[in-house]
């Protein structure tokens, strides 16, 4: 019976601009959507509908020179699925933009500080 050894990897470089998620920071995301203005009503209720405190809207605004809006919403990792279903099933065109992390001002500090150590 042979024994081995196994040696630990060498901890790789942190690139420039690497920012380690922790905390609650980690777990909320922003979800960019994007609808015509007339499907705002529709967009809103699939988006709150049963989503709880972890679904808010963060943003909407106007796209310039167009009949379409721009919602960004805030969620729970976890409630990402669930509200695109809800928002795919409630309405016949939507676009989902992309899924970002989003960093806390707490979260911005603390990464400040790892960055200057």
């Amino acid at each position: 019976m042979s024994v081995h050894l196994l040696r630990e990897r060498p901890a790789l470089p942190r690139q420039p601009g690497h920012r380690r998620e922790s905390g609650a920071a980690s777990r909320r995301r922003v979800l960019t959507l994007t609808v015509e203005q007339c499907d705002w009503g529709a967009a809103r209720t699939a988006i709150l509908r049963n989503g709880g405190a972890g679904v808010e809207i963060l943003c909407s605004a106007p796209i310039p020179r167009s009949s379409r809006l721009r919602i960004q919403i805030g969620l729970e990792c976890g409630g990402l699925d669930e509200t695109m279903g809800r928002i795919m099933r409630a309405l016949q065109a939507a676009e989902f933009g992309p899924v970002v992390p989003i960093e806390s001002d707490h979260a911005a500090a603390s990464h400040a500080h790892e960055d200057a150590a």
